[in-house]
């Protein structure tokens, strides 16, 4: 009778395992030459689509952007250059892929020709369900300004016009940042812009993130915002906006003796925002900065901090949770990048958090020993599992840089069973290279 209970428990357990596709791959898209990243996912029926862009190695040192659909194996099914044959630099940003109404996709970035008057553009693109080149557009600074625009975030609403939420960062004649703020666009359903609206006061550094749809309206996140001559006070906003692109309320999170920055921002099952983004400390005394990866939960408006957990960074430039995802049971599972573990070595980062701020699992990921890993955006897939998209990378070394693509159980394991040998699980898998167009 034991025995035929375990041979039953074991015929379960393959078969929830089986449910469940793991991926672990690299991709190269048949250009050795180049430095490639994923910076953006999203999944459409049966299919993921993800953005990214590469940079040449070798002169002139092209920076093209991309878009590709993958099955759930992780095949590439189609891999499209976007089409700006005009253009020296263009490349994308992180999780600006979003999907539109008619069954293409959007992503944003930047266009930087040096010595053109194509130089420091934002950028709105517009490619169809085959991945096709519609159309490009491309937003400047207002008349007279010397300025950079990027296009960090893009939401399409129900009558078909676009916002767009912008960095601006203004220069002195001698290029000197003087200014850096929000800028907030309204276009037309094919990006020809209608309206925009500046947000900011003095020296405030925006970095804008994205957007979230919530009961209460259209939030605008990101950070930090700098509303004081104290620089070392300052903390990521929220925004509500409406149809016309107009600023209804605003509200700046918690302010400490850090900076923060809200990268992402995502409505709970308990109707609570759940944020992830990193923060920098300063001690006076001892003159040294000290950096963390966050994970906070806020309530609804009028928005209260509930819980934050912060994780010490060994690096603070790059260390980082870049997306949240909100799970039913009003937690989150969150991903980034994680320097600590050993420090200067980034694995791919995945937590999972409860509703009261509690880790339930940990996981550290890495694909080839030596590179630096990073996950840079997810989605949940029908099994409840995750697919992660971002890169890996190694400064003058044999890896090269390279787009990666994971896909996870509902546990974030890699391999089966990962779940049961404790909180944390580092794995190294086989890797498998892709080259496109297969």
């Amino acid at each position: 009778m034991k025995k035929m209970m375990f041979f039953i428990i074991l015929l379960h357990t393959c078969a929830l395992f089986s449910q469940n596709i793991y991926v672990n791959h690299l991709y190269d898209f048949g250009n050795n030459n180049a430095a490639v990243l994923f910076d953006g996912i999203v999944v459409d029926n049966d299919t993921f689509v993800a953005n990214g862009f590469l940079i040449e190695k070798t002169p002139p040192y092209l920076r093209k952007s991309f878009f590709t659909k993958l099955d759930k194996s992780g095949e590439v099914i189609q891999h499209s250059l976007i089409d700006t044959s005009d253009i020296t630099f263009f490349w994308t940003y992180a999780r600006t892929i979003t999907k539109s109404r008619d069954g293409g996709y959007f992503c944003s970035g930047l266009f930087d020709n040096p010595n053109s008057d194509q130089w420091n553009k934002g950028s709105l693109v517009k490619v169809n369900h085959n991945l096709d080149t519609l159309w490009i557009k491309r937003y400047e600074p207002n008349q007279g300004v010397l300025a950079r625009v990027v296009v960090v975030a893009n939401y399409e609403m129900a009558n078909g016009n676009i916002i767009l939420v912008c960095e601006l960062r203004k220069f002195d004649a001698n290029y000197n940042v003087i200014e850096e703020n929000m800028l907030l666009i309204l276009t037309d359903s094919l990006g020809n812009e209608l309206k925009r609206i500046e947000w900011g006061a003095g020296y405030s550094l925006e970095e804008p993130k994205g957007f979230l749809v919530a009961p209460w309206g259209l939030l605008a996140y990101g950070g930090n915002a700098w509303f004081t001559s104290d620089n070392s006070k300052a903390g990521g906003y929220i925004l509500s906006i409406d149809s016309l692109c107009t600023i209804q309320d605003t509200f700046i999170c918690e302010l400490s003796d850090s900076l923060s920055w809200l990268s992402s921002l995502v409505l709970t099952s308990d109707t609570n925002l759940m944020a992830c983004g990193r923060a920098v400390s300063h001690n006076p005394v001892s003159q040294d900065w000290a950096c963390y990866a966050y994970i906070a939960k806020y309530t609804s408006p009028p928005y209260q901090l509930l819980w934050k957990i912060p994780f010490p960074a060994a690096n603070c430039e790059y260390s980082e949770l870049f997306k949240v995802i909100a799970t039913p049971d009003a937690g989150a599972v969150v991903c980034g990048g994680d320097y600590t573990l050993p420090v200067g070595k980034a694995k791919g980062w995945i937590i999972k958090v409860s509703k009261d701020g509690a880790i339930e699992w940990d996981r550290r990921h890495t694909l080839i020993a030596g590179g630096e890993h990073h996950f840079v955006d997810m989605v949940q897939n029908e099994d409840k599992g995750f697919t992660l998209a971002g890169y890996i990378y190694s400064n003058g070394g044999a890896i090269g840089t390279y787009a990666w693509l994971a896909r996870t159980d509902s546990f974030g394991c890699l391999v089966p069973g990962c779940q049961s040998v404790g909180i944390a699980a580092g794995e190294n898998v086989s890797y498998k290279m892709l080259i496109s167009p297969n």
